[in-house]
């Protein structure tokens, strides 16, 4: 069984009984159990089907200013410091010449 778990990891593994196929063994390392067992849960589906048709959502916006929330900031934060690509070195100044080009 050992060996057909190992080769599970890299593609499915068919088991046999008495030449016909019995069970599909799939390899889980480096997946999440949870998730891998709701994707085949039928009751789990049918339930998240029924709670998307009653659409009974609010948008992000209008929860937020329900719980009393901050709006989230739609820009970027400022650049907190100049990336060198001197690995780790503070960047050279260089002084400018015409239009701003450097020398």
């Amino acid at each position: 069984m050992g060996t057909a778990v190992h080769h599970a990891q890299r593609e499915r593994v068919v088991l046999t009984r008495h030449g016909q196929p019995a069970a599909l063994l799939v390899g889980l390392a480096g997946q999440d159990l949870e998730t891998v067992l709701l994707q085949r849960d039928e009751a789990f589906w049918r339930q998240l089907a029924v709670q998307r048709r009653r659409n009974d959502t609010i948008p992000e916006a209008e929860a937020r200013r329900l719980l009393g929330l901050a709006r989230r900031s739609r820009t970027k934060p400022p650049n907190q410091g100049t990336v060198s690509s001197r690995r780790g070195r503070p960047p050279r100044s260089t002084p400018a010449g015409p239009a701003g080009v450097a020398d």
